[in-house]
């Protein structure tokens, strides 16, 4: 390979990871749907979450994966889950 084609890909590297870093920064200033949640709301919500989940019988936990579209309702993984 010659010097003129490695100073290009790494040239090239640098434009990308320039583009990435303003990314990140753009993407910190994007709106949000609704208000941004403290750490501990975030905990809470995360544990009410966990124990709904953990009430559902199989059937509303199948139902949810069906909803989601993770699982097709006749039960086999959905096609964009490797199905």
């Amino acid at each position: 390979m010659s010097y003129t084609a490695i100073s290009g890909s790494i040239e090239k590297n640098r434009n990308d990871n320039e583009t990435m870093k303003t990314k990140r920064k753009n993407a910190q200033n994007t709106e949000t749907n609704g208000a941004i949640l403290s750490r501990s709301e975030l905990l809470k919500l995360h544990d009410r979450v966990v124990e709904r989940m953990r009430r559902m019988t199989p059937e509303e936990g199948f139902k949810t994966l069906v909803a989601s579209g993770i699982y097709t309702p006749d039960g086999k993984l959905a096609k964009e889950y490797g199905g």
